[in-house]
């Protein structure tokens, strides 16, 4: 009867063992799920943040883009202005007989549009490296929805992307201001 109570003893005591280890276990891997959880949490946000910059890149691209696409046009029409000046006054000194004048005219104006030809061209040629950027912008964009596991319809809210720009250059400021005033401190003491 004293070796059963003795081996009763020893089986509570080697359950009770048992439920602590048991326990233990279950804390640990309950530890481990939250910390696998926050992992997969700051890797999104930082996809996400990665999202932002890019599609604000590419806003940014985009707007350049339409300026010099907006410039080109201007150009075009300007060229179309200045030969169709220079026709008029071809017409206007053929009238006149000013030979000399239509021709000094003429030259002017033949002038006027080289430049405005080199303008274009040099617009044309913006536009190409700004459309080129937009395009790498796009792919970068749709890549790291991709990585995020986003759908390639998501978009983002342009504001909220904006306003993460501005918290970080606000962020990057104060941070500047204080180490500033941190080094004045420092040279003071010297």
């Amino acid at each position: 009867n004293g070796k059963l109570n003795s081996l009763y003893d020893q089986c509570l005591l080697d359950k009770n063992q048992a439920e602590r280890d048991l326990d233990s276990a279950i804390q640990a891997l309950n530890q481990s799920k939250r910390n696998a959880k926050e992992r997969v949490a700051s890797a999104l946000r930082k996809e996400k943040t990665a999202v932002t910059e890019a599609n604000a890149e590419l806003d940014r691209a985009n707007t350049k883009l339409d300026s010099a696409l907006q410039r080109c046009t201007d150009g075009e029409d300007q060229i179309d202005d200045l030969r169709r000046q220079l026709q008029r006054s071809e017409a206007r000194n053929q009238k006149n007989h000013g030979l000399a004048e239509a021709i000094q005219c003429q030259k002017q104006l033949e002038a006027d549009v080289r430049r405005r030809d080199y303008d274009l061209k040099r617009l044309t040629k913006t536009i190409g490296i700004e459309m080129d950027k937009v395009l790498v912008l796009t792919k970068a964009c749709d890549w790291l929805k991709e990585k995020a596991n986003l759908g390639p319809d998501f978009k983002f809210d342009d504001e909220e992307i904006k306003m993460a720009l501005e918290r970080e250059d606000t962020g990057l400021k104060s941070e500047n201001i204080e180490l500033s005033r941190q080094i004045n401190s420092l040279e003071g003491e010297r």
